[in-house]
């Protein structure tokens, strides 16, 4: 029988839980990490055509901040990912590997 390397869901998702409570006490926000890819989105558009970028209401919050990417959700989408790679190689189940379909090449799947 294979040994199950994943953590218990009910102890994963009371972590979890635990954690978006104290983002929310001390940040005053929960963990979305789309704000991520928005403030990089938004300083991506400001970087290229400033005067366009200041017309959208969506991206108007991050166009004043000093220092944009030092925002916390970069960091937290950044530690998402690290911490994801740390514990599938801990855990011994990192795999790299490319999903596509049954029929198709690997080269179309790229493309």
């Amino acid at each position: 029988m294979k040994k199950n390397n994943f953590w218990s869901p009910y102890i994963a998702g009371i972590g979890l839980g635990f954690t978006l409570l104290a983002a929310f006490y001390v940040v005053g926000r929960g963990l979305a990490a789309s704000g991520a890819f928005s403030l990089l989105a938004g300083v991506g558009t400001r970087e290229v055509n400033p005067a366009y970028a200041h017309t959208l209401k969506y991206f108007a919050r991050y166009m004043d901040m000093k220092v944009p990417l030092l925002d916390w959700t970069l960091f937290e989408v950044g530690g998402l990912f690290m911490g994801a790679l740390a514990g599938s190689l801990l855990s011994g189940s990192f795999r790299l590997k490319f999903d596509k379909g049954a029929g198709m090449k690997r080269s179309t799947r790229l493309v």
